[in-house]
């Protein structure tokens, strides 16, 4: 941390919303190298601060071999350090907030309330898993997906809240038009403009959704905003269409601009793997949605918790010829400009961290 990854921005986002909110908060990161030299709350663009310790690992992560068992051993010497500090530090402190299972299996017999924010399932669970889940004294899961996986492992409902990721409001509804926005991105203002902001990875759906601009007339342009650099070194060599532009990261705060100047936003989701069809909970969908331009999203059950055809226009996951039909109707179809917006507000990092602090409370 900082980190161009989504996990980080949601991090550092929770963290600001929670002193926003009159709670001291100490963030614990690992003492790694990092290539991003960024102040933490300037990279993050957060308006609160809060208290940051980095604690001792051992970090072999930038070795180009022996990755899964590198991130092993970091996170076991990070939860041990962590175990330390808390141990060390146990009368500051009413609460343990952690989204990483090594730091709570080790951290569940403190004698401190543990609430452990689940992102995804393991591939096989075992018996340990739900050990874990079952001696915390709150699970925070980001879909309805995530809770009814927990519950059909045994676990009561009532200590389980559903709490979805957020979006910064104002960040994202800027005060620009298209043209505005494309003027200040050097984008053509007569082309039509198909972007996609966040990473590469294969359950994103960033391929198939590159696969359907084959099929599209070549004044139809497509944008990718984001992905680590060894990805977006993937995706340039794999494709070599001349109406795609891989941009790669770009700071937080140009993000909003993407969204505007775009004439169609596309979610790609792949159904292959339920942590997309089942268990997350997309930042980039509140974006979208905050930026009032048109949005396509793959039909899954995940999408389908927070949208639906009265807000955003949907397509068959993983299908590259309905994905490009799809996306020409709705560049052609002025209708879209009607969809019904999202109340946003319950979807802020501001009301997410309300509904924590409720459960915790009570």
């Amino acid at each position: 941390m900082p980190s161009e990854k989504a996990h980080g921005y949601q991090i550092a986002n929770t963290c600001s919303a929670l002193v926003e909110q009159n709670i001291e908060v100490t963030l614990l990161i690992p003492r790694r190298f990092n290539a991003i030299k960024n102040d933490f709350f300037d990279y993050y663009k957060l308006r609160q601060k809060f208290i940051i310790k980095k604690v001792f690992c051992l970090d072999f992560l930038k070795l180009p071999f022996l990755k899964k068992f590198s991130f092993l051993i970091e996170s076991f010497t990070f939860a041990l350090s962590a175990k330390k500090y808390i141990k060390d530090h146990a009368q500051g402190f009413d609460v343990i907030y952690t989204r990483d299972f090594i730091i709570v299996k080790f951290l569940k017999n403190l004698g401190k309330p543990v609430y452990y924010e689940i992102h995804t399932m393991p591939n096989k669970i075992l018996n340990s898993h739900r050990d874990v889940w079952k001696k915390c004294q709150g699970l925070v899961v980001i879909s309805n997906g995530l809770r009814d996986e927990l519950v059909k492992q045994g676990i009561d409902r009532n200590k389980i809240l559903v709490a979805r990721d957020a979006v910064d409001i104002k960040k994202f509804d800027i005060n620009l038009s298209k043209s505005e926005a494309r003027e200040k991105l050097h984008l053509p203002p007569d082309k039509k403009i198909i972007v996609y902001t966040g990473h590469l990875y294969a359950w994103k759906g960033a391929n198939t959704l590159v696969q359907a601009l084959e099929l599209l007339s070549d004044d139809k342009q497509m944008y990718l905003v984001g992905g680590t650099n060894e990805d977006v070194k993937i995706f340039k060599n794999k494709y070599k269409y001349k109406n795609l532009h891989i941009i790669g990261n770009r700071p937080q705060s140009e993000i909003p601009l993407w969204l505007k100047a775009g004439d169609l936003l596309v979610l790609p989701n792949s159904a292959q793997e339920r942590i997309s069809s089942h268990y997350t909970s997309p930042m980039k969908l509140f974006e979208y949605m905050a930026s009032g331009t048109p949005i396509l999203a793959s039909d899954l059950p995940s999408i389908r918790e927070v949208v639906s055809e009265k807000e955003v226009n949907f397509f068959m996951p993983d299908n590259v010829k309905n994905l490009s039909e799809t996306i020409s109707k709705c560049l052609i179809n002025s209708s879209l400009d009607e969809k019904k917006q999202l109340n946003l507000e319950q979807y802020s990092w501001e009301s997410r961290v309300k509904s924590i602090i409720k459960f915790i409370s009570s």
